[in-house]
């Protein structure tokens, strides 16, 4: 009996609230999400759109850039971290023109990471330039979070690289343009251009160039 009553208003709901209204109000809800957010950055190139629920980490929103009909996910986070425990970072994120980073995806610089033109990325995508701390002794006696931040260097990603879903790209690694890297792929060295590659380390699975 409470199943049809509560399926009548539910028919009765999606009656009056059609699928193009609640298209229409989502649209409008993410101008003003995207209006509100590029107070925020250093630079949110035209025609590019930062989804909703996104998080803004680490105080160096300023120096994330941006560039044209980009578009970032919903709720990624761009961690751009200036200062951490008793250290100062000079972060920065750069993500170029016709880009798309995918839903759920988190960036992390204390250093650089630089995205290239016409990049795609899946979901759940994982890209940082830092690490809490090294495997030394010393530190591993101390809890993550009480770690400074270790950086091997900065990521750099070439144009045109496509990288899949629950990708990890760990720092001090440049991806060729032209990559592809495969779902689930933990990237810890350098990849040259037009590679195809995956695993856990990622390995070179074929070569176009």
């Amino acid at each position: 009996m409470l199943k049809n009553i509560f399926l009548s208003i539910l028919d009765i709901v999606v009656r009056l609230y059609p699928l193009k209204i609640k298209d229409k109000l989502e649209y409008y809800r993410a101008v003003i999400h995207n209006h509100w957010i590029k107070r925020y950055l250093g630079h949110l190139g035209n025609k590019s759109g930062v989804g909703f629920g996104c998080q803004l980490q680490g105080g160096g929103n300023k120096n994330i850039y941006i560039g044209n009909n980009t578009g970032i996910g919903k709720y990624v986070i761009l961690g751009c971290w200036k200062h951490y425990l008793d250290k100062d970072y000079e972060p920065k994120i750069v993500i170029g023109d016709y880009t798309n980073i995918g839903d759920y995806t988190q960036i992390s610089a204390a250093n650089k990471v630089i995205i290239g033109n016409g990049v795609l990325t899946g979901r759940y995508v994982y890209i940082s330039d830092n690490n809490h701390g090294t495997s030394d002794f010393s530190e591993l006696q101390k809890r993550p979070r009480q770690r400074n931040l270790y950086i091997k260097g900065p990521v750099i990603i070439g144009d045109n690289v496509w990288i899949g879903d629950k990708v990890s790209i760990l720092s001090g690694v440049t991806i060729g343009e032209g990559s592809i890297i495969g779902c689930n792929a933990v990237v810890t060295h350098d990849i040259p251009p037009y590679s195809v590659v995956g695993g856990v380390p990622a390995k070179i699975i074929k070569s176009v160039k």
